[in-house]
């Protein structure tokens, strides 16, 4: 324990680090089963093996961020000792004209720093990577040994250590990346994220829709991450440094700011998946859920939210109305596009781009605080409803379509009930933890429209609670209320959703307890994360307190304390819940939706349908247009195409070499007078110019 007594940050540099050791562990055996073409039993501990060492990242983690409170409490008037303790770093790669002047170098720095914010968000992903990572035994258990993929229609070997190891390798980037004290560092973090998230989200890479999902994903990221290149090489040029503290103070203003925001911007659109960039997140719902829960709680979609954030302070103005005005278009526009949805998962997937919306939104309001808040809390009943849907899945057999359940809580009741919970979190019931951040975000949003404007900002943050409110009642009624709807299934799963009912001798039973337990531990958290004293007073949260001191704008106290906005979001929150279950109670909420509206909702207003005639054909017709005039040359002199071009070149360069080849004739006569005509040539062009 010595190794941390100076330098207690260390305990979150072996917390993020653990996660790689295991995965390189798991590669090993891998690498030796696939070699000795053998079947080893022992690939079921793989699973064990990673979630002990989650559980041994989150309470290193938990360690450090007591240590680091305590450190905090003690030599808060001591930055330089503090600094010492709780950031290392070094240059990775050094480039210097002349190591001996005080000439600017450029270096690769490679470090970490741990503040409040870091502490908090570690301790988020290790805990909730832990419960995932327990979920996926029992969720993944068929992974164990030969698998029928009906939906690929093939045969395979399990992949159950391969999962895990994709799984090692994405909590390791995101750790990596929440503690870089760079924005170099990020970037190269990040990109492994986006790495890890192809292989999961296309875990089954049989499936066509899989591998669609998987590549759409990947380059809908790179699109975004072009900008965050983009913004590296300018705010390297501004202050000669990757790292956050070195800021330009006041001098925020100029076209090259303006850029440099712009595109770190980019880099979080197309990470949280918000608009433009929001069409690959529901399509992600392709990998296993487990995949899902860990994406859209604790890893990919919050790093662009957690950088954001980190550069905030680095905004101008103008960039900040920008974020402001894509997370409400994104905010508004998923939560439409969900209240139709059917597919349990696809739910869930819109409203994680409608929730990091809103956080994109009180952030470039300058609600720094209060959008972090919102994704801890966030963090935690997304994970609880992405696990629950998985756990409804898994009980039918891999049923998703919500209107082919019904009835599901008297056979799931643990499932179902903790959804409750996370239902009420997410619509913000009052005492749950969605309520205290969501409250804090409408509080920042009215502050702000009374002394700036903007209410188109105001107008759809409350319509969105309305939204929010009917699509998640309306997806648990669906799930758990009423009846069995077996009567509408498909002959394949027809039998397996009338187990519910229990109208067959096979009756759907509740989850195993290594997947309920995560389920119930989660509830507790979307219950209490965000407590405070008292507890029914929305910005007494100690959560929101410690955000607060962490926060970069130094503003010296939270806005005051405004009731108008709570009252306005709870009237909101109720109308969406009585549309739900009104419809419900008239028999028209489990009936598919029509009408040109619905369409257009059902078809997320084209977005897919307008890149392809856009971007992707054109790209298709002008490749097939050189490719088909290649080949029509191919018969002929080729002068005007590609290959032509490549050839003549070659041709001439032979060419010359072979008229030249003559004067090289071994001669040493001919060599010297060669060489004496050439300084007779010399010295009378010297003559003649002067």
């Amino acid at each position: 324990m010595s190794w941390f007594d100076d330098h207690p940050g260390r305990m979150f540099l072996v917390s993020a680090t653990l996660p790689l050791a295991m995965a390189v562990i798991l590669f090993v055996l891998g690498t030796i089963r696939k070699l000795s073409k053998t079947e080893s039993p022992a690939v079921a501990t793989a699973g064990l093996a990673a979630v002990i060492t989650m559980a041994l990242a989150a309470a290193c983690s938990i360690t450090g961020t007591l240590w680091l409170f305590n450190d905090l409490a003690t030599m808060s008037q001591m930055p330089q000792a503090m600094a010492h303790r709780w950031s290392e770093s070094f240059d990775f790669l050094r480039i210097s004209n002349n190591p001996k002047t005080q000439s600017p170098r450029l270096a690769i720095p490679l470090g970490y720093t741990i503040d409040r914010l870091t502490a908090l968000m570690m301790c988020m992903v290790t805990i909730i990577g832990t419960l995932i990572f327990t979920f996926s035994l029992g969720y993944m258990s068929d992974e164990r040994k030969r698998v029928h993929d009906h939906a690929a229609h093939v045969e395979r070997r399990g992949r159950f250590a391969r999962f895990y190891f994709y799984m090692l390798l994405f909590a390791f980037s995101m750790l990596q990346l929440l503690i870089a004290d760079n924005l170099l560092q990020i970037f190269a973090c990040w990109e492994l994220v986006g790495t890890c998230s192809f292989f999961l989200i296309g875990f089954y890479y049989e499936r066509k829709s899989a591998s669609t999902a998987a590549n759409k994903a990947f380059i809908m990221n790179r699109i975004g991450d072009a900008g965050f290149l983009i913004a590296l090489f300018v705010g390297f040029c501004e202050f000669n440094s990757f790292r956050f503290d070195h800021r330009p103070g006041l001098a925020l203003f100029g076209t090259n700011w303006i850029i440099f925001g712009l595109g770190i911007f980019a880099g979080c659109v197309g990470k949280s998946a918000q608009f433009p960039l929001q069409t690959w997140l529901p399509d992600a719902m392709e990998g296993p859920t487990p995949v899902s829960a860990l994406i859209h709680a604790a890893t990919m979609v919050a790093g662009g939210v957690y950088l954001c954030a980190r550069c905030l302070p680095l905004f101008t103005p103008d960039v900040m109305l920008v974020v402001a005005y894509t997370g409400a278009i994104t905010m508004f526009i998923s939560a439409l596009t969900a209240c139709v949805q059917t597919d349990i998962k696809r739910v869930l997937a819109f409203s994680t781009c409608s929730q990091l919306g809103l956080m994109f939104l009180v952030l470039g309001l300058g609600g720094w605080s209060a959008g972090l808040f919102h994704l801890l809390t966030h963090a935690f009943f997304k994970a609880l409803l992405f696990l629950a849907a998985g756990s409804v899945i898994y009980g039918l057999h891999h049923e998703q379509n919500l209107l082919k359940m019904g009835g599901l809580r008297r056979k799931m009741p643990i499932t179902a009930y903790t959804m409750l919970i996370g239902v009420c979190a997410i619509i913000g019931v009052p005492l749950f933890s969605g309520w205290y951040s969501k409250d804090t975000i409408l509080s920042e949003v009215l502050d702000y429209y009374k002394q700036h404007g903007h209410p188109v900002l105001l107008i759809l943050s409350f319509f969105t609670v309305v939204l929010t409110a009917y699509y998640m009642v309306r997806l648990w009624l669906l799930a758990f209320a009423g009846s069995s709807r077996a009567g509408s299934v498909s002959d394949r799963h027809a039998s397996t959703v009338a187990h519910a009912s229990g109208s067959s001798g096979h009756e759907i039973h509740e989850s195993p307890p290594v997947m309920t337990v995560p389920l119930l531990i989660l509830a507790a958290f979307s219950i209490g994360i965000a407590w405070g004293w008292p507890v029914w007073d929305a910005h007494a949260s100690y959560l929101l307190h410690i955000l607060h001191d962490a926060e970069p704008f130094r503003r010296i106290a939270p806005p005051a304390t405004d009731h108008t906005a709570g009252i306005a979001a709870a009237i909101c929150m109720l109308l969406g819940v009585g549309i739900a279950v009104y419809r419900f109670n008239t028999g028209t909420l489990a009936k598919p939706s029509h009408g040109v509206i619905a369409g257009i909702l059902q078809h997320r207003f084209y977005f897919d349908t307008l890149y392809r005639w856009l971007f992707t054909k054109p790209v298709i017709v002008i490749s097939r247009g050189f490719g088909a005039f290649d080949k029509n040359n191919a018969d002929r002199k080729q002068d005007f195409t590609l290959d032509g071009l490549l050839t003549s070149t070659g041709t001439l360069t032979g060419s010359v070499g072979r008229a030249l080849a003559p004067l090289q004739s071994g001669s040493l006569r001919g060599y010297i007078a060669a060489l004496g005509l050439t300084v007779v040539a010399g010295l009378a062009i010297l003559w003649a110019l002067y």
